[in-house]
């Protein structure tokens, strides 16, 4: 939400409408010297959250045989047919 007068965003809102809370001003000086942490997960997550994760080998297979299969879709979608001349 904006406040038309003063042109300032006063609350945030989802795409739905439903309220996330009030806008807050950032703090540019504490924003430069807080102290920054890396992620604490030390294997990435697979893209499947249903998936087993027996083996990492086995996911990047599946992985690369289902990007194959939507490209292999996706240029059938595309391609024009031709037909020969005799």
């Amino acid at each position: 939400m904006i406040d038309p007068y003063a042109q300032k965003a006063i609350r945030i809102e989802s795409i739905t409408g439903d309220d996330l809370g009030a806008v807050v001003p950032l703090d540019k000086l504490s924003n430069l010297h807080r102290r920054r942490q890396r992620p604490h997960d030390s294997q990435p997550q697979p893209l499947n959250p249903y998936a087993s994760t027996a083996s990492k080998k086995s996911t990047e297979v599946k992985a690369e045989n289902l990007v194959e299969l939507v490209f292999k879709k996706y240029q059938k979608q595309l391609e024009i047919p031709f037909k020969n001349h005799q």
